[in-house]
């Protein structure tokens, strides 16, 4: 089975009020390189329609956290293709100078280069589940919010779709591999699943494949220019699920504080 492409991205949702509130009531905390600076700049571009803006500052991870303001801080972490690295410098952070009392909400998101057809799945998320481990350990007050690995799309030329007709999209098998690892464990926790949304069109249906018994999803193609990174569509799409999923796990998990914190 495999979705038709060149179907429209699912059209983002509207950011609601209480979820802005929510954001600002708390101080949450969000590593991440590219993709993830395309969710900001979506969130961003939200903010120019909203009431009451979504506060978001980028900070420096190589000082202090001290006392953070409420709302989403956020840093680039780590170098690309590198995810225990990026792992590492995550919990170097949160636990170097009693940073993590700083958080109420804290997550990682990995990018698509990350987690390749050559990845041992299962030694990168087993690096991945001992950081949540040593840092909802030394922070009980923090909840963890865990994010699927972004896609690429299926059909990027002409030779990928030769290649992928006759070995598979290797790359977004082995993602799709991880993320249902991810979801799998953590399904009682609060997970963020940015390749579903990747990968969804306006009517529901999904950017589906299958090779052989092995069905997993790729970026639609509207979301995109480059076949990974998102355009305005799926920035703007991207982002509203993300307020929304960081929202859903404020309220599940984490209690509301003041707008203006110490």
């Amino acid at each position: 089975m495999e979705s038709k492409p060149g179907k429209e991205g699912a059209p983002p949702r509207s950011i609601a009020p209480e979820c802005v509130q929510a954001l600002n009531g708390h101080r949450i905390l969000f590593a991440h390189m590219s993709v993830g600076n395309d969710i900001l700049s979506g969130l961003a571009a939200a903010n120019s329609t909203l009431k009451e803006q979504i506060a978001i500052q980028e900070i420096d991870p190589g000082s202090a956290a001290g006392s953070r303001s409420a709302g989403i801080s956020h840093f680039k972490i780590g170098a690309n293709a590198q995810p225990l690295k990026k792992f590492a410098n995550f919990k170097k952070f949160l636990l170097s100078d009693n940073n993590g009392q700083a958080f109420d909400l804290v997550g990682l998101k990995l990018c698509y280069v990350d987690i390749t057809a050559a990845t041992d799945i299962h030694a990168v998320f087993n690096e991945y589940a001992a950081v949540v481990k040593a840092v909802t350990e030394r922070y009980p007050h923090i909840t963890c919010v865990h994010f699927t690995v972004p896609l690429t799309t299926h059909y990027r030329n002409l030779k990928s779709r030769i290649k992928h007709v006759v070995l598979g999209d290797q790359d977004n098998i082995k993602r799709e591999a991880y993320n249902e690892l991810l979801s799998e464990t953590y399904k009682n926790q609060a997970v963020i699943d940015i390749a579903r949304i990747e990968s969804t069109f306006s009517d529901g249906s999904r950017m589906e494949h299958a090779y052989f018994k092995a069905r997993h999803y790729s970026l639609i193609p509207a979301f995109t220019t480059d076949g990974g990174h998102l355009n305005d569509a799926g920035k703007s799409s991207v982002a509203a699920f993300f307020a929304e999923g960081l929202c859903t796990a404020l309220s599940n998990q984490v209690p509301l504080r003041s707008s203006t914190l110490q």
